[in-house]
């Protein structure tokens, strides 16, 4: 029904509360009239009964049709909405051409250790946990696989992308060079200065926290080893 479309969600619904009332209604005035047409009632009250069952026969299956049209539109326009959503989430997606250019950028450090760490897991952080993982195989950097932990580490959860490295020079500048990308391309990421454990095994480490907060709300939090 093309004047469906017009209509706002608010509206629709408001109309479908109708329509299921005025249906109900009819199928009170059918159980009515027919009651009216017993042998002990009077012929005005039987004239006016069938009047009233005849009204109610046509009206009640074109109130339970456009209720069950309105229901329809109303369902197919949540579906459209939710339907918008993942595609502006799948959005964020790198393209081809997007991961090639930021892998170009970050072959600059290319040979530098990386393991990424994901907790909780969940199809968006292993998404993003992918996404970074291709990023960083396309640079050249020598990138474990991701680490899917079951349990969360010690100390707070941690939202977002965490980035954080050994305390050695090219650790720590490849980890500042891969903050940026990754805030400006795949979620909001923090930088943790504080230098991972092991010195003497360099290495950047990436954590996909809890679904990422707006970065203007983003809070730098350390991971513990």
């Amino acid at each position: 029904m093309s004047y469906l479309a017009n209509a706002s969600i608010d509206q629709l619904a408001t109309a479908h509360r109708a329509a299921f009332a005025v249906m109900l209604a009819a199928l009170i005035g059918v159980v009515l009239g027919a009651a009216s047409q017993r042998e002990f009632f009077s012929r005005a009250t039987q004239r006016h009964g069938w009047i009233l069952l005849v009204a109610c026969l046509a009206a009640e299956p074109l109130s339970m049709a456009l209720a069950f049209s309105i229901n329809e539109e109303i369902h197919l326009r949540r579906e459209a909405a939710l339907l918008t959503s993942r595609q502006q989430e799948v959005s964020r997606t790198l393209s081809r051409v997007e991961r090639e250019r930021l892998s170009a950028s970050l072959a600059m450090f290319g040979g530098q250790v990386v393991e990424t760490i994901e907790f909780p897991v969940s199809l968006e952080n292993d998404r993003i946990a992918n996404e970074i993982q291709a990023l960083l195989n396309n640079a050249l950097w020598f990138a474990s696989p991701v680490s899917r932990l079951s349990t969360p580490p010690k100390g707070p959860l941690i939202q977002g992308i965490l980035v954080s490295a050994t305390a050695d020079d090219q650790s720590q500048a490849a980890a500042g060079f891969l903050v940026g990308i990754l805030r400006d391309t795949i979620s909001a990421t923090n930088f943790d200065p504080s230098p991972l454990l092991d010195p003497d095994q360099p290495r950047v480490r990436v954590y996909v926290g809890d679904k990422p907060v707006p970065r203007r709300q983003a809070v730098p939090t350390r991971l513990t080893d």
